[in-house]
């Protein structure tokens, strides 16, 4: 019986601009880890088992049992970015694994779908700092021929934004606490490959930040643990985003232990509601366990919009997860992995077109500071761009216009001035200059 491992697997649609078909030429690697092949974003090759060896049969705790012959390619990277690694033209069944540290090999993700000419797929997010690795293994005894192709999307544009995979450790930049009672040794933020002590795996590659609660034991409670960004700068960034894998345990006998996500620009702050689904600004629980009843070995994902009336020059990320102080048992914990806070560069307008569009435009009045109405417009999809006089976008929302006018909240941190509104759609711009009174 074949081996099924629990792995994470993200949907996303990439796009590669250019896509290079090439065969390795025989004798140039070996293709085992201390000579492999070189692959490289764009890149799709055709090789086969014929001369694979099996030189590696684990890939860490979960990934285990991979007897088969295997050919291992060395992966470049030159920014953070989500991979996508696909085994395609398959006759015969392999299995796919992207890993890192050859010396000590661990699994960042992998593929082992059941069937002699399944396609493979695994998609993992990866920053530039260290090496990583990919082995086609075949199952048993199989071999065959393959095509491998790579395609990479950034994880943020202009490698601008804050991304962390905690494969060098503990950020130095981060800022993590832990308040409650138990051993030191133990009760802390780990930063490594290892699992909680109820079974959960780590959600993400081969190193995450975990606390593990239930470790700990019954004799100490009320512990709490802080996990805090650095404040970043993305002014220049529009539809920023937030995005990480998590995982952790169902409460099959606490109660009250919870996570909590916020999201800050110095003066305000948000809360996620998982049960709602949105941000509040009311301090409210991200995830509690006794809701959500995750099982055990799950893995999840946030990838949620940020609120757009932040100050985006000037944002942090906490996560917190409380015990819940019992009387009787600990919690288990939490853990997050791959974390991306970041959008696309938004555009600026030149000086030049900043002037243009004063020669071309109305001043329209606004006496409200917070609410800008938009009407006489036909229906349909429209894009608004929110412009200051130096030309940086400061609001950047997408709308639909129907019957009614439409109500355009106005970000609070805007001061009092001018400002370059831009409302467009595939068939026509439209800039007015609006008026804003703080």
């Amino acid at each position: 019986m074949k081996i099924i491992f629990y792995t994470f697997h993200k949907t996303f649609l990439f796009l590669s601009s250019f896509l290079f078909l090439y065969s390795p030429a025989q004798g140039q690697n070996a293709g085992i880890c201390s000579d492999p092949f070189i692959i490289q974003c764009g890149m799709s090759l055709t090789g086969d088992l014929e001369d694979g060896e099996n030189n590696i049969e684990s890939y860490g705790e979960f990934f285990t049992g991979l007897t088969g012959v295997e050919q291992i390619y060395e992966l470049i990277l030159t920014e953070p970015s989500t991979v996508e690694v696909t085994l395609t033209n398959l006759t015969d069944d392999l299995e796919l694994v992207i890993f890192s540290d050859c010396s000590n090999p661990k699994a960042v993700t992998g593929s082992f779908e059941i069937g002699s000419t399944v396609d493979e797929r695994a998609v993992a997010n990866l920053d530039a700092k260290n090496t990583y690795y990919i082995a086609v293994e075949g199952h048993k005894t199989a071999i065959s021929d393959y095509t491998l192709t790579i395609n990479c999307t950034p994880l943020c544009s202009n490698n601008s934004g804050l991304v962390e995979t905690f494969e060098n450790g503990e950020p130095s930049d981060w800022t993590f606490t832990v308040s409650g009672s138990g051993d030191p040794d133990i009760r802390k933020w780990r930063f490594d490959n290892s699992a909680f002590g109820v079974g959960v795996t780590n959600a993400g590659s081969s190193n995450w930040a975990s606390f593990d609660d239930f470790v700990i034991g019954e004799s100490f409670q009320n512990n709490v643990a802080t996990a805090t960004t650095p404040t970043v700068d993305l002014s220049d960034q529009q539809n920023i985003k937030l995005f990480f894998d998590y995982g952790f345990d169902e409460t099959i006998f606490v109660t009250g232990d919870q996570t909590r996500l916020s999201i800050t620009d110095g003066t305000k702050t948000y809360y996620w509601r998982g049960d709602l689904l949105t941000w509040t600004t009311t301090l409210s629980p991200w995830l509690d366990d006794d809701d959500t009843q995750f099982a055990i070995t799950s893995d999840a994902i946030f990838n949620e919009l940020i609120p757009t009336d932040l100050d985006t020059s000037n944002l942090s990320v906490t996560i917190e997860y409380d015990d819940g102080g019992s009387a009787s048992q600990p919690g288990w914990g939490f853990g997050f992995d791959n974390f991306v806070l970041c959008g696309d560069t938004a555009p600026v307008l030149s000086n030049s077109s900043v002037a243009n569009i004063m020669d071309n435009t109305i001043l329209i009045s606004n006496p409200m500071s917070d609410i800008l109405s938009i009407h006489k417009l036909p229906k349909g999809h429209y894009t608004t761009s929110l412009y200051s006089m130096e030309g940086v976008e400061v609001l950047h929302k997408d709308i639909k216009m129907g019957d009614r006018e439409y109500q355009l909240e106005l970000p609070s941190f805007l001061s009092t001035g001018v400002y370059i509104l831009r409302i467009s759609n595939n068939n026509s711009v439209i800039n007015k200059k609006i008026l804003v009174n703080s």
